[in-house]
Protein backbone atom coordinates (compact mmCIF):
# COMPACT_ATOMS: atom_id res chain seq x y z
CA UNK A 1 0.00 0.00 0.00
CA UNK A 2 1.61 3.41 -0.96
CA UNK A 3 -0.02 6.53 0.97
CA UNK A 4 -0.17 9.72 -1.10
CA UNK A 5 -1.35 12.08 1.20
CA UNK A 6 -4.83 13.85 0.99
CA UNK A 7 -6.87 10.27 2.09
CA UNK A 8 -5.49 8.52 -0.95
CA UNK A 9 -3.84 5.81 -0.58
CA UNK A 10 -3.97 2.53 -3.03
CA UNK A 11 -3.05 -1.19 -3.16
CA UNK A 12 -1.35 -2.99 -5.43
CA UNK A 13 0.99 -5.91 -6.83
CA UNK A 14 4.88 -5.36 -7.12
CA UNK A 15 4.44 -4.31 -10.69
CA UNK A 16 1.31 -1.71 -11.29
CA UNK A 17 0.69 1.79 -12.53
CA UNK A 18 -0.92 4.55 -10.58
CA UNK A 19 -2.29 8.13 -11.70
CA UNK A 20 -2.74 10.50 -9.03
CA UNK A 21 -4.03 14.18 -9.27
CA UNK A 22 -2.53 17.22 -7.18
CA UNK A 23 -3.86 20.41 -6.67
CA UNK A 24 -1.84 23.58 -7.35
CA UNK A 25 0.18 23.30 -3.83
CA UNK A 26 0.84 19.95 -4.44
CA UNK A 27 -1.48 18.27 -2.24
CA UNK A 28 -3.13 15.14 -3.30
CA UNK A 29 -6.78 15.01 -4.47
CA UNK A 30 -7.34 11.35 -5.99
CA UNK A 31 -5.48 8.31 -7.54
CA UNK A 32 -6.15 5.48 -9.25
CA UNK A 33 -4.32 2.52 -9.75
CA UNK A 34 -3.96 0.85 -13.03
CA UNK A 35 -3.64 -3.35 -12.08
CA UNK A 36 -1.82 -5.95 -14.56
CA UNK A 37 -3.68 -8.68 -14.27
CA UNK A 38 -0.87 -10.91 -15.14
CA UNK A 39 3.08 -10.15 -14.07
CA UNK A 40 4.25 -6.85 -14.89
CA UNK A 41 2.10 -3.43 -15.75
CA UNK A 42 3.57 0.49 -15.60
CA UNK A 43 2.02 3.29 -16.51
CA UNK A 44 4.87 5.32 -18.49
CA UNK A 45 3.20 8.56 -20.12
CA UNK A 46 -0.16 10.67 -19.74
CA UNK A 47 -1.47 13.29 -21.60
CA UNK A 48 -4.32 15.95 -21.23
CA UNK A 49 -7.07 16.08 -23.71
CA UNK A 50 -8.56 19.41 -24.97
CA UNK A 51 -12.01 18.67 -22.63
CA UNK A 52 -9.73 18.19 -19.86
CA UNK A 53 -9.66 14.34 -19.49
CA UNK A 54 -6.56 12.86 -18.36
CA UNK A 55 -5.16 9.99 -20.46
CA UNK A 56 -2.48 7.52 -19.52
CA UNK A 57 -0.55 5.21 -21.79
CA UNK A 58 1.15 1.94 -20.17
CA UNK A 59 1.50 -1.84 -20.59
CA UNK A 60 0.21 -4.82 -18.84
CA UNK A 61 0.96 -8.35 -18.84
CA UNK A 62 -2.13 -10.69 -19.00
CA UNK A 63 -5.09 -7.75 -19.39
CA UNK A 64 -5.66 -5.05 -16.77
CA UNK A 65 -8.25 -3.26 -14.55
CA UNK A 66 -7.68 -0.17 -15.41
CA UNK A 67 -10.64 1.41 -13.09
CA UNK A 68 -13.63 0.47 -15.05
CA UNK A 69 -13.88 -3.65 -14.92
CA UNK A 70 -11.26 -5.74 -16.41
CA UNK A 71 -9.66 -5.72 -19.44
CA UNK A 72 -8.59 -9.05 -21.27
CA UNK A 73 -5.09 -9.28 -22.64
CA UNK A 74 -4.66 -9.93 -26.11
CA UNK A 75 -1.70 -12.03 -25.85
CA UNK A 76 1.84 -11.71 -24.34
CA UNK A 77 2.04 -7.84 -23.04
CA UNK A 78 -0.41 -5.12 -23.95
CA UNK A 79 -0.30 -1.89 -24.51
CA UNK A 80 -3.04 0.02 -22.51
CA UNK A 81 -4.80 3.87 -22.48
CA UNK A 82 -6.95 4.60 -19.57
CA UNK A 83 -8.86 7.66 -19.81
CA UNK A 84 -10.02 9.41 -16.54
CA UNK A 85 -11.78 12.73 -15.72
CA UNK A 86 -10.13 15.76 -14.13
CA UNK A 87 -11.62 14.49 -10.74
CA UNK A 88 -10.09 11.06 -11.41
CA UNK A 89 -13.32 9.55 -12.71
CA UNK A 90 -13.02 6.69 -14.58
CA UNK A 91 -13.82 7.35 -18.62
CA UNK A 92 -12.73 4.45 -20.31
CA UNK A 93 -9.60 1.87 -21.41
CA UNK A 94 -8.36 0.06 -23.92
CA UNK A 95 -5.89 -2.54 -24.67
CA UNK A 96 -3.71 -2.26 -27.93
CA UNK A 97 -1.57 -5.01 -29.35
CA UNK A 98 -1.60 -8.66 -30.29
CA UNK A 99 -0.28 -11.59 -29.60
CA UNK A 100 3.56 -10.76 -29.02
CA UNK A 101 4.54 -8.02 -26.54
CA UNK A 102 3.56 -4.45 -27.39
CA UNK A 103 4.40 -1.10 -25.00
CA UNK A 104 2.84 2.16 -25.31
CA UNK A 105 5.38 4.47 -23.29
CA UNK A 106 3.85 8.27 -24.43
CA UNK A 107 0.86 9.77 -25.64
CA UNK A 108 -0.11 13.20 -27.03
CA UNK A 109 -3.53 15.19 -27.23
CA UNK A 110 -4.45 16.37 -30.84
CA UNK A 111 -6.77 19.34 -30.86
CA UNK A 112 -9.59 17.15 -31.88
CA UNK A 113 -9.66 14.77 -28.84
CA UNK A 114 -7.77 12.80 -29.99
CA UNK A 115 -4.20 10.86 -29.03
CA UNK A 116 -0.97 9.80 -30.85
CA UNK A 117 0.76 7.49 -29.24
CA UNK A 118 4.35 5.53 -29.41
CA UNK A 119 5.26 2.26 -28.28
CA UNK A 120 7.40 -0.90 -29.20
CA UNK A 121 6.84 -4.22 -30.38
CA UNK A 122 8.26 -7.58 -31.11
CA UNK A 123 6.06 -9.50 -33.38
CA UNK A 124 3.45 -8.51 -36.35
CA UNK A 125 0.42 -6.56 -34.77
CA UNK A 126 -2.57 -4.92 -36.45
CA UNK A 127 -3.40 -1.21 -35.63
CA UNK A 128 -6.38 -0.10 -37.33
CA UNK A 129 -5.91 -0.01 -41.14
CA UNK A 130 -1.67 -0.93 -40.32
CA UNK A 131 -0.12 -4.31 -40.51
CA UNK A 132 3.11 -3.98 -39.15
CA UNK A 133 5.89 -6.15 -38.59
CA UNK A 134 9.38 -6.13 -36.81
CA UNK A 135 12.99 -5.71 -38.28
CA UNK A 136 14.52 -7.37 -34.98
CA UNK A 137 14.80 -7.84 -31.75
CA UNK A 138 11.69 -4.72 -30.89
CA UNK A 139 11.04 -2.03 -33.31
CA UNK A 140 8.74 1.68 -32.45
CA UNK A 141 5.43 1.87 -33.83
CA UNK A 142 3.55 5.54 -33.91
CA UNK A 143 -0.18 5.76 -33.77
CA UNK A 144 -2.62 8.09 -34.47
CA UNK A 145 -6.23 7.66 -32.88
CA UNK A 146 -9.48 10.03 -33.30
CA UNK A 147 -11.32 10.68 -30.55
CA UNK A 148 -13.36 7.55 -30.18
CA UNK A 149 -9.97 5.64 -29.78
CA UNK A 150 -10.27 4.18 -33.39
CA UNK A 151 -6.94 3.70 -34.97
CA UNK A 152 -6.63 5.90 -38.29
CA UNK A 153 -2.90 5.07 -38.98
CA UNK A 154 -0.06 3.03 -37.47
CA UNK A 155 3.47 3.19 -39.28
CA UNK A 156 6.79 1.45 -37.81
CA UNK A 157 10.62 2.38 -37.44
CA UNK A 158 13.08 -0.07 -37.00
CA UNK A 159 17.13 -0.71 -36.87
CA UNK A 160 18.86 -4.25 -36.74
CA UNK A 161 19.02 -3.94 -33.23
CA UNK A 162 16.55 -3.01 -30.32
CA UNK A 163 14.62 0.36 -31.02
CA UNK A 164 11.86 2.41 -28.43
CA UNK A 165 10.69 5.95 -28.72
CA UNK A 166 10.20 7.64 -25.00
CA UNK A 167 7.85 10.85 -26.28
CA UNK A 168 6.03 12.09 -28.89
CA UNK A 169 4.11 15.71 -29.26
CA UNK A 170 1.78 17.49 -31.58
CA UNK A 171 1.97 21.10 -32.75
CA UNK A 172 -0.91 23.11 -33.21
CA UNK A 173 -0.45 22.63 -36.88
CA UNK A 174 -0.94 18.70 -35.81
CA UNK A 175 2.43 18.05 -37.06
CA UNK A 176 3.63 15.00 -35.02
CA UNK A 177 7.33 15.03 -33.44
CA UNK A 178 8.43 11.60 -31.91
Amino acid sequence: EVDFGGGVSLVGTDYDGVVIGLDDRGQTRWGRSLDALGSAGEALGLTRLPDGTIVVAGFADGGASLGGGRVDGLGGRDGFLAAFSPDGGFRRGTLLGGAGNEELHAAAATADGGVVVVGTFDRTITLGPARLSVVDITDVFVARLDAAWKVQWAVAFGSGGPDAATGVAVDDAGRIYV
